[in-house]
């Protein structure tokens, strides 16, 4: 796959608004799997449900942050965010902050916030 461009910036949407400051994100769905075995060998495998959790790293502008942090920790629908894996459009439903955490670094000029976050699903859209 000689010359095949990669995927570079990826745009985050938090309830259908782009957040231009979000600097790293992640989002990860995991289960649990488990293959029965019996006394002639291997039975099947169970498939527990999806969790999903994430991440948003967002640069701190001096006019302040582009997205209410307790808003959405406040909100009982909880949020959606929304981005793209290559051709495909993913979003995450029903998302609830787990944590937040503001971090600085005088020397090099850096502030951030780290938002972590579970959802109720994870799910291709486009």
């Amino acid at each position: 796959m000689a010359n095949n461009p990669l995927v570079g910036q990826i745009p985050v949407e938090v309830n259908n608004v782009g957040v231009t400051s979000v600097t790293k994100v992640s989002a990860k769905r995991s289960r649990q799997v488990t293959v029965k075995f019996g006394a002639y060998g291997a039975i099947g495998s169970a498939k527990g449900q999806f969790k999903v959790t994430g991440t948003l790293t967002l640069a701190v502008p001096k006019a302040g942050l582009e997205i209410d942090i307790q808003a959405l920790s406040d909100s009982e629908e909880g949020f959606s965010i929304n981005y793209p894996k290559g051709a495909e459009r993913w979003a995450c439903y029903g998302c609830h902050l787990s944590d937040d955490e503001l971090s600085n670094t005088p020397e090099a000029g850096e502030t951030e916030v780290t938002i972590n976050f579970v959802a109720a699903e994870m799910v291709r859209v486009a």
